[in-house]
C-alpha cells in the first residue's frame, strides 16, 4: 500500500499529501483546472503504491458550498492516506448550481479535463486501480444520465455511487454500480416500514446488472452504523452492487460507517 520504498514520496507542486483536517464547512486544498478550482487530495505514499481515484459531482449548491458541503456530506477525505484515495472535487460552471444546467456546454469538456489531469499527474506516479464516481441529487442525475455512459470514460471508469438521486445508469453492465438513499426522504416524512424499505431496495434497477455478473440473490438488510445495508454478494472478480438505506433527510451528511464499509467495498474489487 505504501508504494516502492526505493522510490521518492509522492509530491505534487502546490499540493500537500496526507489526509486533511477540516472543520465543518471548510473547503479543502484546491488546483486550477481550465479556470476552475478543483479541490484535490491524495495520499502520502511513495511512487508505484497503489490507489483508487475517487471524484464527486455535487449535488445542487451554490458556488461557496460545491466543495466543502459535498465532502462533510460523504467523508471519504479521512480515509485517504488509511485507504490510498486520490480524491478530487470539480465544480460546476462558476454561477450555476448544476451540472450541465446553464453551463453553455461547458461542464463536460471541463470534466474530460478534469479526468485527464488526474491520469496525467498521477498516474506516472501511481498506479491507478480504479476510478469510482459518485454523485448525490442532481449530480447523481447527471452521473447516470450524462456521465457515466459517455465512451470517453470508457476505459477508466470502474463504478458508480448514486447518491439520493437515480438508480444504476444503462451502462451498468459494464459498470459496478452502488445506490443509496434516505429513508425519511423516501418515507415522505415517515420512516419507512421494513416491508416498504425491503421494496425499496428493489427499485434503483441494480439487480439486473448483478446478475450478469453472476452475482447472488440480494441479502440484507444489515446495520452498518445508522444505515440499512443490501448486498448482492460473490459477484465475478472485480464487481460490486450495492444498495443502502439512511435514516435521514434528502441532504443529511452520511454515517462515516457507511462511509468506510462502501469504501472497502471497492478497494476489495481491486484486488
Amino acid at each position: 500500500m505504501s508504494g516502492n520504498p526505493n522510490l521518492p514520496m509522492v509530491s505534487i507542486p502546490g499540493l500537500t499529501c496526507g489526509t486533511p483536517t477540516l472543520n465543518f464547512g471548510q473547503s479543502a486544498q484546491t488546483t486550477k483546472i481550465d479556470g476552475r478550482d478543483v479541490a484535490v487530495l491524495y495520499p502520502c505514499a511513495h511512487q508505484q503504491a497503489p490507489v483508487t481515484y475517487f471524484m464527486f459531482l455535487h449535488g445542487t449548491l451554490q458556488d461557496a458550498q460545491k466543495i466543502p458541503f459535498t465532502m462533510n456530506a460523504w467523508p471519504i477525505h479521512t480515509l485517504i492516506d488509511q485507504y490510498n484515495i486520490v480524491e478530487v472535487v470539480p465544480q460546476s460552471a462558476m454561477g450555476g448550481t448544476q451540472w450541465g444546467n446553464g453551463d453553455n456546454g461547458t461542464d463536460l469538456p471541463f470534466l474530460y479535463d478534469v479526468v485527464d489531469w488526474v491520469y496525467n499527474t498521477f498516474g506516472p506516479v501511481f498506479d491507478i486501480r480504479s476510478m469510482w464516481v459518485q454523485g448525490g441529487s442532481w449530480g447523481a442525475f447527471y452521473l447516470s444520465s450524462t456521465f457515466a455512459c459517455d465512451p470517453k470514460f470508457q476505459s477508466r471508469l470502474t463504478g458508480v455511487q448514486l447518491i439520493v438521486g437515480t438508480g444504476c445508469p444503462t451502462c451498468a453492465d459494464r459498470l459496478s454500480c452502488i445506490v443509496g438513499q434516505q429513508e425519511l426522504q423516501l418515507g415522505n416524512g415517515n420512516p419507512l416500514t421494513a416491508a416498504q424499505a425491503e421494496m425499496q431496495s428493489d427499485m434503483f434497477n441494480i439487480a439486473p446488472y448483478a446478475t450478469k455478473h453472476h452475482c447472488a440473490a440480494k441479502t440484507g438488510p444489515t446495520d452498518v452504523g445508522n444505515v440499512k445495508w443490501w448486498d448482492w454478494p460473490t459477484c465475478d472478480k472485480g464487481w460490486v452492487y450495492n444498495y443502502m438505506m439512511a435514516p435521514g433527510q434528502h441532504a443529511d451528511a452520511w454515517d462515516p460507517a457507511a462511509v468506510l464499509k462502501t469504501t472497502q467495498e471497492l478497494k476489495a474489487i481491486e484486488q
